[in-house]
């Protein structure tokens, strides 16, 4: 059984996977995918639910396997690595994308549980989407998938599209103002220059002791190059700007309604030369 939880979450394509690979790197972590979206437990819960059924779930999450909840496909593709972990570590992970809608309701009901919001700039994180075929699908337009999130919102609990960046954003900064203590925000353009100081930084608010293994990792992770886009290993210097990828008029309205929704400190346009 485990002692306490780390939750990582975010929207898509905001780094959360390379975030959760550091976490996942520490002996005493037992990292699972998006239980909700599992077939072993989706629908076990929502945003009603009580802390008493949040922690029956996560005790039956922690004892599951599953080829989705333990990340074997990603595994399998060498998109992630594989880490040594105690037979029983006294800490769970969870990393999900999906279903915003519970997070107030968690992170209220359950203070033991530390997360991290990661949050990506809005118009690099929508470019990433359209540039990844797995994701972005072939019938969708950028003229307006870029803001609804398409045929992407098919199911219940996914959050794509910039009105969804916008809106789960603005909960993140409310919900890490009212719980400074176990609701940590981090932009992923701030971690990614320097994966050390990353590692540290993520540990510090996961509340895990220093790791040899997670520096490890962090180091891996930027030493080589692949160009599958759900792989973790990515070198920063091969990586080029994403502010040419939309339609100049999508990336000028999306600056400027972040900046009017308050949320301007996430955007980080190239410098020009």
């Amino acid at each position: 059984m485990f002692e306490r939880m780390v939750y990582i979450t975010g929207m898509p394509r905001c780094g959360s996977t390379w975030v959760s690979q550091m976490v996942a790197a520490h002996p005493a972590v037992r990292l699972k995918f998006c239980p909700l979206f599992s077939y072993e437990f989706r629908g076990r819960c929502d945003a009603t639910s009580s802390a008493s059924a949040w922690r029956a779930l996560f005790r039956e999450v922690y004892d599951t396997r599953g080829r989705f909840l333990d990340q074997e496909h990603l595994r399998d593709h060498g998109h992630v690595p594989a880490f040594d972990v105690a037979a029983t570590p006294p800490v769970l992970a969870i990393k999900s994308n999906r279903f915003h809608d519970c997070t107030r309701s968690m992170v209220e009901q359950l203070p033991e549980t530390r997360w991290l919001a990661l949050v990506r700039d809005p118009v690099t994180s929508l470019a990433s989407w359209v540039r990844n075929p797995t994701e972005f699908g072939a019938e969708d337009a950028v003229e307006t998938a870029w803001r609804t999130g398409g045929s992407r919102k098919a199911r219940a609990g996914e959050y794509w599209g910039f009105d969804d960046w916008k809106a789960v954003t603005t909960e993140h900064v409310a919900l890490a103002a009212q719980h400074p203590d176990h609701f940590h925000l981090l932009a992923y353009e701030d971690l990614a220059p320097d994966p050390v100081a990353a590692a540290d930084t993520v540990l510090r608010c996961a509340g895990l002791a220093p790791s040899p293994a997670v520096e490890a990792f962090a180091r891996q992770s930027q030493a080589r190059h692949t160009s599958a886009v759900r792989s973790v290993f990515k070198d920063p210097r091969q990586s080029r700007s994403t502010y040419d990828v939309l339609p100049a008029d999508i990336v000028a309205t999306i600056v400027s309604e972040t900046r009017a929704a308050g949320l301007g400190r996430f955007l980080r346009p190239p410098v020009t030369p």
